[in-house]
């Protein structure tokens, strides 16, 4: 296992009178990094990443609390480390606006019109370019070194996939066989990993839903704090990354056998800061810094039971428990594939099914009304473009009877798919053609008063 990474050194104050220590975007040490990077006529495998970070590191602990430098060193640490390395560096991220918000570099101006600017255009990059690297890196191992670049390929459907095909990319089951070659260890030491990944990211973006915001004045002569920065790109990636060595790993369990299971998974291995001008216990940044413990990865021999029987599940007793059940096969086949059409069109049928049977939709009254809570929580995850959680939220929620004739939560699935890209076209079709018929039989529906 590789060190871990000191964020205390990292985060400890630089003396003077600044504990920020000063600006050196036009230092030699910042012209050297990017010298370093450059990448014209070198492919990245040639940079030398490791003079990247040693010259990033130095320059964050020694002279500067400097946002492009923790940003090289997320770089770094994910070119060097894989999503370990990522994970470990986002966790610098959140950790070094937490604590120096107020002084790092580069400064907010509170007299220009756009004060964030700066900082924003240099935190973009993490979503933007960040899942590029990701999508690069192997999720499967021996000959292949398979990565989501490939998941994705194996994704898409006609003419654009078969060209991908003709080039030599893998197809399905040349990509699920790899995964199967790949030992069970490195596939949960990726599952570690990726959703440490996850887990450092949803700290990241609940920090900086706080302080990358602007304020906007409403007609009612309140204001409103707008999200000015978001993830989406780069939660989809790591998302997307769990989902496939997570299932890999688990048929790999199945058929082993329970006892190979691996622990919970934690958090990577780092030492977290304890100095900083604002890490005293009084603090409510330092109160929302978590401890984080040093991850295992020792595995235990696995023992090799029988091979697991199917299980039958229970015949309901009665319409309710056959609907619950339906529901639940409808989640568990989203959680598979969520760009299949088929779990979106079985919950749809349950639920629009009495509304389908009225030829008069004044029969079907009264027409049951979702709470305000519900609508408050899907509106924000729109409004944060968090997509994958807004996908999920809505499809959950349809399992209520309350929410099946509210069609703004089928506009909110709608919404989100299309969102996602285009691997969910087919799905989003699917939703679209039968609410279509809905509307054909109910034209007066999205006119309907609901229970509320």
């Amino acid at each position: 296992m590789k060190p871990p990474l000191d964020l205390a050194a990292l985060l400890k104050p630089i003396a003077g009178r600044n504990l920020a220590g000063e600006d050196i975007r036009y230092s030699k040490l910042y012209q050297q990094i990017r010298e370093a990077r450059a990448t014209d006529g070198l492919v990245e495998s040639k940079i030398d990443w490791n003079l990247i970070l040693k010259k990033s590191t130095e320059g964050l602990t020694e002279k500067s609390k400097d946002l492009q430098l923790a940003v090289w060193i997320v770089e770094a640490l994910t070119q060097m480390d894989g999503f370990a390395g990522t994970a470990n560096g986002l966790r610098l991220l959140r950790c070094l606006l937490e604590q120096y918000w107020d002084t790092l570099y580069p400064q907010i101006d509170p007299d220009d019109e756009e004060p964030l600017a700066f900082r924003l255009s240099i935190m973009e990059w993490v979503n933007t370019r960040l899942p590029g690297l990701l999508q690069s890196l192997p999720l499967t191992s021996g000959e292949t070194n398979y990565s989501l670049a490939h998941w994705l390929v194996t994704q898409k459907t006609g003419a654009a996939k078969e060209g991908f095909l003709a080039d030599g990319w893998p197809s399905s089951e040349q990509f699920t066989e790899a995964l199967d070659k790949s030992p069970l260890a490195e596939l949960e030491d990726l599952e570690r990993d990726t959703k440490s990944c996850r887990d450092s990211l949803a700290e990241l973006e609940q920090l900086a839903d706080n302080l990358f915001v602007e304020k906007k004045a409403l007609s009612t002569g309140d204001t409103q704090a707008v999200p000015l920065l978001g993830f989406r790109q780069l939660r989809e990636t790591i998302e997307n990354c769990f989902w496939v060595v997570e299932r890999a790993a688990k048929k790999q369990r199945d058929l082993s056998g329970p006892s190979t299971a691996p622990e919970p998974a934690e958090a990577p291995a780092v030492i977290e800061a304890t100095e900083g001008p604002d890490a005293s216990e009084d603090s409510p940044r330092a109160a929302a810094l978590p401890s984080v413990e040093k991850a295992s990865r020792e595995q235990t021999s696995p023992v090799q039971p029988p091979r697991p029987q199917p299980v039958t599940a229970a015949q309901p007793g009665d319409p309710s428990q056959a609907t619950a059940q339906i529901f639940d096969l409808a989640a568990l086949l989203r959680k598979d594939n969520p760009c299949r059409p088929i779990p979106y069109l079985l919950s749809r049928a349950v639920r629009w099914g009495h509304l389908l049977g009225f030829s008069d939709l004044k029969s079907a009254e009264p027409l049951s009304a979702p709470s305000s809570e519900l609508r408050k929580k899907l509106r924000s995850l729109c409004q944060q473009e968090k997509w994958s959680d807004l996908l999920s939220e809505a499809e959950t929620a349809l399992s209520s009877e309350d929410t099946g004739a509210w069609l703004d939560l089928h506009r909110y699935t709608v919404v989100a798919m299309e969102k996602l890209g285009a691997d969910y076209g087919p799905a989003a079709l699917s939703v679209r053609g039968l609410l279509r018929v809905l509307l054909e039989v109910h034209p007066v529906l999205p006119e309907a008063d609901l229970a509320d």
